[in-house]
């Protein structure tokens, strides 16, 4: 995902607004970069963000804001990228080794009962 589309789904939504921080000068063991979100997927309070560069902070907020996403649905442009969080279906795909199972819902059989 390029940088300026993971900007702009970050401020989709009216009164969200992100904040770059400048960089830290010292080699303090901080990280280098930091951005911060408001916004009602933070219950609008400000969120730090933090990485090796802006746009590793920048991904690190989209990631957060990817799991607060309400319901994923189509974008116009690609139907396997949420419109709302831009989050790619393979994205959500479980891990190969997730103990899901494929017979039926959840991580456990369903078995019928009397009643």
């Amino acid at each position: 995902m390029q940088l300026f589309n993971a900007i702009d789904l970050l401020r989709a939504e009216e009164g969200n607004s992100i904040t770059f921080v400048c960089d830290n000068p010292d080699f303090n063991g901080q990280p280098n970069a930091k951005v911060i979100c408001h916004g009602a997927w933070t219950e609008w309070a400000d969120r730090t963000f933090t990485g090796d560069t802006a746009g590793k902070a920048l991904l690190a907020a989209l990631s957060a804001y990817q799991d607060f996403c309400p319901g994923h649905v189509a974008s116009a442009t690609d139907p396997k990228v949420c419109g709302r969080c831009g989050i790619h279906i393979d994205e959500l795909r479980p891990d190969d080794d997730d103990p899901i199972n494929l017979a039926g819902s959840g991580p456990l059989p369903i078995e019928a009962r009397e009643g």
